[in-house]
């Protein structure tokens, strides 16, 4: 133990000297240009991985506005041919519209006129049984005039 002790007090003996040392003008001015182009050394290292660092992002943006703008691209395509099928989907509905009229109307007037006919019909029929019925009775009462006289 005694060993350590001696040594550890020689040591200090020998380190404490030389950090009393005074640092002259010339020692700091050296200290400070190795300190300055450290620094110096470091901001371009620095700047460096930042330039890297950036291109590499800038990179990967690019990768995906262009993926984005593929992915427009494409919705445009399908919404141009969605719009074309609305297109002709139209022109069809128009097609079967017009076919839809055209079965109404015929119906109309294939239950229509026969209806207007029998309708006209039944009023002649009835404008000639109202001249009927007088001739009918004035028949009646000729026949038991005859049947009185006989």
């Amino acid at each position: 133990m005694w060993k350590f002790l001696i040594t550890v007090s020689l040591m200090t003996g020998l380190i404490v000297p030389m950090t009393i040392a005074e640092l002259t003008k010339e020692d700091i001015r050296e200290i400070e240009a190795i300190v300055q182009k450290s620094e110096n050394r470091l901001q371009s290292q620095l700047r460096e991985y930042i330039d890297l660092r950036f291109t590499a992002q800038d990179a990967k943006i690019d990768g995906k506005f262009a993926r984005v703008d593929e992915q427009f691209a494409n919705v445009d395509k399908q919404f141009a041919m969605v719009d074309k099928q609305f297109v002709e989907l139209d022109k069809r509905l128009e097609i079967v519209y017009g076919f839809v009229i055209g079965l109404l109307i015929l119906i109309v007037v294939a239950v229509g006129i026969p209806q207007i006919i029998i309708a006209h019909q039944t009023n002649r029929s009835g404008g000639w049984k109202k001249e009927i019925d007088p001739l009918k009775h004035e028949i009646e009462t000729l026949k038991r005039n005859r049947v009185a006289k006989s």
